[in-house]
């Protein structure tokens, strides 16, 4: 008879499958966070010094690729299914 693994493998399991299932935040966060406060400590008249000397095409990239990243995300996810019991319907 096979027994159930150890509670201490079910709490690696499941911090594995949050992890996982929320990888995409946890590495969007801090980068976010971190571009943020650099800009604050730039000041607003260097932020837009440095945002003119960017190429367009880096630009357009660095706005593009994170969208996309984020509508595959949520394409990919399982959708939710929503059972409705008829039982009481009356034409």
């Amino acid at each position: 008879m096979i027994s159930s693994p150890p509670s201490r493998a079910k709490q690696l399991l499941m911090v594995y499958q949050l992890v996982m299932n929320n990888f995409l935040a946890i590495v969007a966060v801090p980068v976010a966070a971190f571009v943020l406060l650099r800009a604050a400590q730039l000041g607003p008249s260097e932020f837009l010094v440095r945002l003119g000397e960017v190429r367009r095409v880096h630009l357009f990239l660095a706005v593009f690729v994170p969208f996309a990243v984020a509508v595959l995300h949520l394409m990919r996810r399982p959708r939710t299914v929503n059972l409705v019991d008829y039982a009481c319907f009356r034409p």
